[in-house]
């Protein structure tokens, strides 16, 4: 079994970790020279290679998010034997065929699986109705991990804390912070100019790059930045097929941290069944800001929902929990 990405299940005798960053710089350089040729448009070409190097190793490729084509076209033709499984976290909004962008996820591709571990169960029942039933397709519920996101801190809490990168609707937090100036807001993101002259004093903004939101800082300076809020904002775009801050989700719950979400996408987990937080209507300042007054003038509410969401991550949505899961799917497929 190959692994490609994602969580460390590697100490399973029967599971290897391929990490195609490792290979040589000749490979690299050609890859990188292939996506700009193709414009990032027709695969992963570093990750298949590595695949195609070892492929008389494994019995099945376990890829984690990534743009597979080659590996499943050849999987089609009859080349490949061995198992092919994926992740996969929603299916791309429908392009014309000419732009390319979207073949690793066409229905012709994805009929080369033999499974296919879907993020939600919207996911998994659109693709149960394109494709054939002999293809193990499963909704696997994600996770944390509660080792490293378990909040030892003490201090005070202070401060209402965001961060993200993908379809955040940071406008309408700010608008929220300018009608409560008596809070603190701490928000991790990328902000264009246009954006950052509208942020009131009361917020304070780490600026991250557009593309990735770890490189603004350390992933223990997150997690202490989640361990002092009150609460964690997640202010979305609304997308009904979306699965962003599901990550941030499970991460603001393990460290005992109510949520306040933008109610959109198709996240099986809903915070407010759960009593672990409270949904807002998207771009709805107002409704924003009553949510932010619960929690703030409540305090022992804003306690009781963030251990609710750490026990349910405690028993259910970590690691090994997910991993037990995933095993069975593997068994499966």
């Amino acid at each position: 079994m190959s692994h490609l990405w994602g969580f460390p299940i590697e100490d399973s005798t029967n599971l290897h970790i391929l990490n195609p960053l490792s290979k040589n710089w000749l490979l690299i350089n050609f890859s990188s020279i292939y996506s700009k040729i193709t414009r990032n448009r027709i695969g992963d070409l570093l990750i298949e290679i590595s695949i195609l190097l070892k492929i008389k190793e494994y019995e099945s490729i376990y890829c984690v998010s990534g743009r597979l084509f080659w590996i499943p076209l050849l999987k089609k033709l009859g080349l490949i034997q061995s198992k092919l499984l994926i992740l996969i976290y929603r299916l791309p909004p429908p392009t014309p065929f000419w732009k390319l962008h979207d073949l690793h996820h066409s229905r012709f591709l994805l009929s080369a699986y033999d499974g296919i571990n879907c993020l939600t169960g919207y996911t998994k029942n659109k693709l149960k109705s394109l494709l054939p039933n002999k293809i193990n397709i499963e909704f696997l519920e994600w996770c944390t991990d509660t080792i490293f996101y378990s909040n030892i801190c003490t201090d005070n809490n202070c401060y209402f804390f965001s961060a993200g990168k993908t379809n955040r609707d940071f406008r309408t937090l700010i608008q929220a912070a300018q009608m409560n100036r008596n809070m603190q807001f701490v928000v991790i993101a990328h902000f264009g100019d246009e954006l950052l002259k509208l942020v009131p004093d009361n917020m304070k903004i780490i600026r991250s790059s557009a593309n990735q939101t770890d490189t603004a800082i350390s992933y223990s300076d997150l997690k202490n930045y989640y361990s002092k809020s009150i609460a964690v904002c997640i202010p979305l775009n609304d997308d009904p097929e979306d699965t962003c801050g599901y990550t941030e989700l499970l991460e603001s719950m393990a460290m005992g941290k109510p949520v306040i979400k933008a109610k959109t996408g198709c996240i099986d987990l809903n915070i407010e069944d759960l009593n672990v937080g409270y949904y807002y209507e998207p771009h709805n300042a107002y409704d924003l800001s009553v949510k932010l007054n619960l929690l703030y003038n409540d305090p022992t509410t804003a306690e009781r929902l963030g251990q609710k969401g750490k026990k349910l991550i405690e028993e259910k949505y970590n690691l090994n929990a997910y991993s037990c899961r995933l095993l069975n799917f593997f068994q499966k497929s």
